[in-house]
């Protein structure tokens, strides 16, 4: 814990905008993620019952 505080002290507000980065990065963008993958199987069965032929890339 001393480590970090004094990491903090040396380097300022950097170090803690670049571990809020990767926090937001692990858990806001993982779930905004998810719910973008389920739209696009949404859509993607949306147009096949339209009849529309896309082809799904595979990931």
């Amino acid at each position: 814990m001393d480590s970090i505080i004094k990491v903090i002290a040396d380097n300022g507000i950097s170090v803690v905008c670049v571990g809020y980065m990767i926090y937001f990065q692990l858990t806001t963008m993982k779930d905004v993620t998810k719910t973008l993958l389920k739209i696009e199987e949404n859509l993607f069965l949306i147009n096949q019952k339209l009849g529309i032929d896309i082809k799904k890339e595979k990931r």
